[in-house]
Protein backbone atom coordinates (compact mmCIF):
# COMPACT_ATOMS: atom_id res chain seq x y z
CA UNK A 1 0.00 0.00 0.00
CA UNK A 2 1.55 3.18 -0.96
CA UNK A 3 1.62 6.51 0.83
CA UNK A 4 -1.15 9.46 0.51
CA UNK A 5 0.27 12.45 -1.88
CA UNK A 6 0.63 15.23 0.09
CA UNK A 7 0.50 18.55 -1.14
CA UNK A 8 3.76 20.35 0.02
CA UNK A 9 3.55 24.44 0.19
CA UNK A 10 6.94 26.96 0.64
CA UNK A 11 6.56 30.42 1.21
CA UNK A 12 9.30 32.96 1.74
CA UNK A 13 7.99 36.00 3.50
CA UNK A 14 10.09 39.38 3.91
CA UNK A 15 12.34 40.94 2.19
CA UNK A 16 13.25 40.04 -1.68
CA UNK A 17 16.52 41.13 -3.67
CA UNK A 18 16.39 40.98 -7.24
CA UNK A 19 20.11 42.08 -8.15
CA UNK A 20 21.83 42.26 -12.38
CA UNK A 21 25.10 43.22 -13.72
CA UNK A 22 25.65 44.00 -16.73
CA UNK A 23 28.91 45.39 -19.07
CA UNK A 24 28.26 48.04 -22.19
CA UNK A 25 30.48 49.21 -24.36
CA UNK A 26 31.69 53.07 -24.37
CA UNK A 27 29.28 54.24 -27.08
CA UNK A 28 26.21 53.10 -25.44
CA UNK A 29 27.17 54.53 -21.80
CA UNK A 30 27.77 57.78 -23.66
CA UNK A 31 23.67 56.98 -24.59
CA UNK A 32 23.13 56.25 -21.09
CA UNK A 33 24.87 59.42 -19.44
CA UNK A 34 23.59 61.98 -21.98
CA UNK A 35 19.69 60.80 -21.80
CA UNK A 36 20.40 60.64 -17.91
CA UNK A 37 21.77 64.13 -18.63
CA UNK A 38 18.43 65.18 -21.20
CA UNK A 39 16.25 64.14 -17.87
CA UNK A 40 18.74 66.24 -15.38
CA UNK A 41 18.98 63.19 -13.07
CA UNK A 42 21.37 61.75 -11.76
CA UNK A 43 22.75 58.25 -14.17
CA UNK A 44 22.53 56.02 -11.00
CA UNK A 45 18.81 56.97 -10.46
CA UNK A 46 18.17 57.46 -14.25
CA UNK A 47 17.41 53.48 -14.69
CA UNK A 48 14.00 53.65 -12.42
CA UNK A 49 12.75 56.17 -14.54
CA UNK A 50 10.82 54.80 -17.20
CA UNK A 51 11.05 58.30 -19.68
CA UNK A 52 14.65 57.62 -19.46
CA UNK A 53 14.21 54.38 -21.50
CA UNK A 54 12.07 55.76 -23.88
CA UNK A 55 15.03 58.28 -24.47
CA UNK A 56 17.63 56.26 -24.69
CA UNK A 57 16.10 54.31 -27.51
CA UNK A 58 17.94 51.37 -27.58
CA UNK A 59 16.10 48.01 -28.42
CA UNK A 60 18.26 45.96 -26.21
CA UNK A 61 17.48 48.15 -23.32
CA UNK A 62 13.50 48.45 -22.33
CA UNK A 63 14.13 48.57 -18.82
CA UNK A 64 16.80 48.02 -15.72
CA UNK A 65 16.41 44.40 -15.70
CA UNK A 66 17.73 44.25 -19.33
CA UNK A 67 21.55 44.77 -18.11
CA UNK A 68 21.57 41.52 -17.15
CA UNK A 69 24.21 40.04 -19.57
CA UNK A 70 26.80 39.19 -17.17
CA UNK A 71 24.87 37.95 -14.05
CA UNK A 72 21.42 37.92 -12.50
CA UNK A 73 19.80 36.74 -9.09
CA UNK A 74 16.47 36.63 -7.50
CA UNK A 75 15.81 35.37 -3.67
CA UNK A 76 15.01 36.18 -0.37
CA UNK A 77 17.65 38.17 1.20
CA UNK A 78 18.87 37.64 4.54
CA UNK A 79 17.09 40.34 6.77
CA UNK A 80 15.83 40.43 10.67
CA UNK A 81 12.17 39.86 9.36
CA UNK A 82 12.64 37.17 6.16
CA UNK A 83 10.95 33.93 7.14
CA UNK A 84 10.21 30.76 5.56
CA UNK A 85 6.72 28.60 6.04
CA UNK A 86 6.68 25.32 5.31
CA UNK A 87 2.77 23.99 5.09
CA UNK A 88 1.62 20.05 4.13
CA UNK A 89 -1.64 20.08 3.32
CA UNK A 90 -2.83 23.67 4.02
CA UNK A 91 -1.02 22.99 7.50
CA UNK A 92 1.66 25.11 8.94
CA UNK A 93 4.18 22.23 9.80
CA UNK A 94 7.07 24.59 10.24
CA UNK A 95 8.40 28.35 9.98
CA UNK A 96 11.78 29.57 10.94
CA UNK A 97 13.89 32.43 10.10
CA UNK A 98 16.68 33.38 7.69
CA UNK A 99 18.52 33.84 10.54
CA UNK A 100 17.62 30.10 11.77
CA UNK A 101 18.72 28.74 8.65
CA UNK A 102 22.14 30.25 7.91
CA UNK A 103 22.98 29.56 11.46
CA UNK A 104 22.87 26.15 12.59
CA UNK A 105 24.58 25.62 15.63
CA UNK A 106 24.04 22.07 16.37
CA UNK A 107 25.62 18.92 15.43
CA UNK A 108 23.03 17.87 13.12
CA UNK A 109 21.70 20.86 11.36
CA UNK A 110 17.95 20.52 10.99
CA UNK A 111 17.99 21.85 7.28
CA UNK A 112 20.46 21.69 4.05
CA UNK A 113 21.54 24.30 2.76
CA UNK A 114 24.49 24.89 0.06
CA UNK A 115 26.19 28.03 -0.32
CA UNK A 116 27.83 29.60 -3.52
CA UNK A 117 29.89 32.65 -3.38
CA UNK A 118 29.32 34.89 -6.16
CA UNK A 119 31.50 37.76 -6.92
CA UNK A 120 30.17 39.89 -9.66
CA UNK A 121 32.78 42.67 -9.49
CA UNK A 122 34.37 43.07 -13.12
CA UNK A 123 36.83 44.94 -14.89
CA UNK A 124 35.20 47.75 -17.21
CA UNK A 125 31.83 50.16 -17.34
CA UNK A 126 29.34 47.44 -15.31
CA UNK A 127 26.27 48.51 -13.98
CA UNK A 128 25.00 46.93 -11.11
CA UNK A 129 20.93 47.07 -10.29
CA UNK A 130 19.64 46.14 -7.11
CA UNK A 131 15.46 46.15 -6.18
CA UNK A 132 14.63 44.97 -2.99
CA UNK A 133 10.69 44.24 -2.29
CA UNK A 134 8.74 43.20 0.65
CA UNK A 135 5.82 41.05 1.31
CA UNK A 136 5.35 37.48 -0.30
CA UNK A 137 8.91 36.84 -1.94
CA UNK A 138 8.20 33.30 -3.62
CA UNK A 139 5.72 30.43 -2.78
CA UNK A 140 6.72 27.12 -4.22
CA UNK A 141 4.48 23.90 -4.46
CA UNK A 142 4.94 20.53 -5.30
CA UNK A 143 3.19 17.05 -4.18
CA UNK A 144 5.04 14.13 -2.87
CA UNK A 145 4.61 11.11 -0.63
CA UNK A 146 6.31 10.74 2.37
CA UNK A 147 7.84 14.38 2.54
CA UNK A 148 10.85 15.35 4.96
CA UNK A 149 12.03 18.26 5.77
CA UNK A 150 15.89 17.28 5.70
CA UNK A 151 15.08 16.39 1.91
CA UNK A 152 14.61 20.48 1.19
CA UNK A 153 17.51 22.23 -0.01
CA UNK A 154 18.31 25.79 0.48
CA UNK A 155 20.89 27.68 -2.04
CA UNK A 156 21.92 30.39 -0.31
CA UNK A 157 23.85 32.78 -2.78
CA UNK A 158 27.10 35.04 -1.47
CA UNK A 159 27.09 38.16 -3.80
CA UNK A 160 29.29 40.79 -3.61
CA UNK A 161 28.58 43.42 -5.83
CA UNK A 162 31.29 46.04 -5.08
CA UNK A 163 34.21 45.56 -2.62
CA UNK A 164 31.69 47.19 0.71
CA UNK A 165 28.32 45.15 0.02
CA UNK A 166 27.40 42.22 -0.39
CA UNK A 167 24.16 40.22 -0.06
CA UNK A 168 23.26 36.63 1.18
CA UNK A 169 19.69 35.20 -0.60
CA UNK A 170 17.94 32.17 -0.82
CA UNK A 171 18.05 31.61 -4.48
CA UNK A 172 16.90 28.27 -5.39
CA UNK A 173 15.46 25.85 -3.22
CA UNK A 174 15.23 21.90 -4.22
CA UNK A 175 13.43 18.62 -3.22
CA UNK A 176 15.09 15.40 -3.41
CA UNK A 177 18.10 17.33 -6.12
CA UNK A 178 14.58 18.63 -7.85
CA UNK A 179 14.59 22.36 -8.06
CA UNK A 180 11.67 24.13 -7.67
CA UNK A 181 9.62 26.36 -9.95
CA UNK A 182 8.47 30.06 -7.85
CA UNK A 183 5.14 31.48 -8.12
CA UNK A 184 5.83 35.29 -6.78
CA UNK A 185 3.09 37.31 -5.40
CA UNK A 186 2.35 40.19 -2.94
CA UNK A 187 5.44 41.92 -2.62
CA UNK A 188 6.07 46.05 -3.05
CA UNK A 189 8.92 47.87 -4.22
CA UNK A 190 10.75 48.98 -0.94
CA UNK A 191 13.59 50.26 -2.77
CA UNK A 192 16.37 50.45 -5.50
CA UNK A 193 19.85 51.61 -6.22
CA UNK A 194 22.84 51.18 -9.09
CA UNK A 195 26.49 50.93 -8.55
CA UNK A 196 28.04 52.55 -11.76
CA UNK A 197 31.92 51.68 -11.57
Amino acid sequence: MTSPETKIKVNFFGVGCNIVRGNVNESTWKKITQSAKTLNIPTDYAFFDSDFFTLLNLPEYKSWKDFNNLFKVFGLLENQISLIEIRKDRKRAEKFSFAQLWNQNSLFPLYQTEINGIDIIREGKNITVVETEIGTIASYEFVCENFKIEDLKFNISQVKVSKQVGYNLISDIFYKDKKLKSKRSDALISGNFTFVE
